[in-house]
């Protein structure tokens, strides 16, 4: 290879930003991940909560027409049903 031949390639500054630019995705990426992980977990939360509710409403309801009276026990905040 003589000296007056040049090799073509990238300078070292180019490099630089190319990897800047590079870590600047990236964390942007992970953040939105998180953020995305974050809305699932809420919305897992709330789908709990709200299955928790119909079964406690569906309990209630085969409670009541099972019973023939129904007592509410406000000292020891229960709920009492009699045949």
């Amino acid at each position: 290879m003589s000296k007056n031949q040049k090799i073509e390639a990238f300078t070292l500054q180019e490099m630089l930003i190319v990897l800047l630019l590079s870590a600047i995705v990236a964390g942007l990426g992970f953040m939105v991940l998180l953020i995305v992980n974050l809305q699932f977990s809420r919305i897992e939360e709330h789908r709990q909560e709200k299955t928790q509710i119909i079964l406690l409403k569906r309990e209630l309801s085969i409670l009541m027409y099972a019973s023939d009276s129904i007592l509410w026990d406000n000292e020891y905040a229960t709920l009492s049903a009699y045949k």
